[in-house]
């Protein structure tokens, strides 16, 4: 959103067991921001910080302009007063209560007297497409249902900021595509920010404008996820976007990479050749599709040719991804009829090339 100010600033700085998190997140008014990264990188951390679940060590939150968490200020804005929304995992719907008993619970919190509470609630279940569920109990929800109930409860305070942790992760397959595609529906009236933690890319893609990739507590990369598919800041990144991603030293027209070092008769590259390189360290990055696998040595143009051993594979409506181990890690997409032509399976040797031409790099 261009000229538009930031609404939220957020230097996260916090010690939680063994996760030391520090990480920086900005966000623009209707902008939603997708956290990803592997197990233990302190997604969900992050979102409690941001709902006053998990006070700051130290760094600063501040939402429109009002600072909600300032350790070195005294300031801690208890979580209730927070104009924020959230969507937890499991939804966490009480039921004790009916769909409209839920969706009024955060303005009851608020002093929002029980008949206008409840009608606001009605009015948004309607917004929503849900009038319909407003007296079912909570038992009798699907999980599709259950999880717009929770967006609505979300909603209906009016956040500025909606924190959504993993909000499809208990729908199975079938359900999560028609949740995502009800949610970006949901969403497109919601003028505030939006924050969702998730490992699935088809979240991140269906839903958010950018991503920031968190690992071991720390941001490594954002931006959107044409960006992180270009230039992949680490191996996490280059896997979940689904690219192959070396790193070395370059010069010239080659990359020396910093594990070089598999045995020699296997043909292992100690550095690639590539058609282009700024000197220094960097990474090389080249997709799954560039990769060509041979049962026997080729002859072939390609100057990056090496033997290698196939540790995985796997298939997905006529295409396969082969995963391959030493020399070079890396991945190869490619038919099922070449995976049978190639008499391919886990723990066959093969021999891959990459032409020069196909592989990006870009500084480290």
């Amino acid at each position: 959103m261009a000229g538009a100010s930031v609404s939220l600033t957020a230097e996260v700085e916090l010690q939680l067991g063994t996760l030391r998190l520090h990480a920086s997140l900005t966000a623009e008014p209707g902008e939603t921001i997708a956290v990803v990264g592997p197990n233990g990188a302190g997604k969900t951390t992050l979102l409690r910080t941001l709902a006053g679940l998990s006070p700051l060590d130290s760094g600063r939150i501040a939402l429109d302009g009002e600072v909600l968490d300032d350790p070195a200020g005294g300031v801690l804005v208890a979580t209730e007063r927070r104009a924020v929304g959230v969507v937890f995992q499991d939804y966490l719907l009480f039921p004790h209560l009916d769909v409209v008993g839920n969706v009024a619970f955060g303005l009851r919190t608020r002093g929002v007297r029980r008949a206008a509470a409840q009608r606001t609630a009605r009015d948004r279940l309607g917004d929503l497409g849900l009038a319909e569920l407003a007296a079912r109990s909570v038992s009798s929800l699907s999980g599709g249902e259950a999880q717009r109930v929770a967006l609505a409860r979300a909603l209906v305070t009016r956040p500025r900021l909606l924190l959504l942790d993993e909000p499809f992760a208990a729908l199975d397959v079938t359900a999560r595509a028609a949740a995502r595609r009800d949610v970006r529906r949901d969403l497109e009236s919601f003028d505030g920010i939006a924050v969702l933690v998730t490992h699935d890319l088809l979240d991140a893609a269906a839903l958010a404008e950018r991503i920031v990739v968190l690992e071991a507590g720390r941001v490594v990369q954002t931006g959107t996820l044409a960006d992180a598919a270009a230039r992949p800041r680490s191996a996490y990144v280059a896997d979940l976007v689904g690219t192959n991603l070396l790193r070395g030293h370059a010069h010239d027209d080659r990359v020396v990479l910093d594990d070089a070092g598999a045995p020699a008769d296997r043909g292992a590259p100690s550095a690639l050749v590539v058609a282009d390189a700024p000197d220094g360290p960097v990474f090389a990055s080249f997709h799954p599709h560039a990769v060509t696998v041979h049962r026997h040595r080729p002859e072939t143009s390609a100057r990056n040719v090496w033997s290698s051993t196939v540790v995985e594979i796997d298939r997905h409506g006529g295409r396969a991804r082969v995963r391959f181990s030493d020399p070079v890690p890396l991945v190869a997409e490619i038919t099922e009829a070449a995976i049978a032509d190639l008499s391919l399976d886990v723990g066959v040797d093969a021999w891959v090339s990459v032409k020069a031409t196909e592989i990006t790099v870009f500084a480290a």
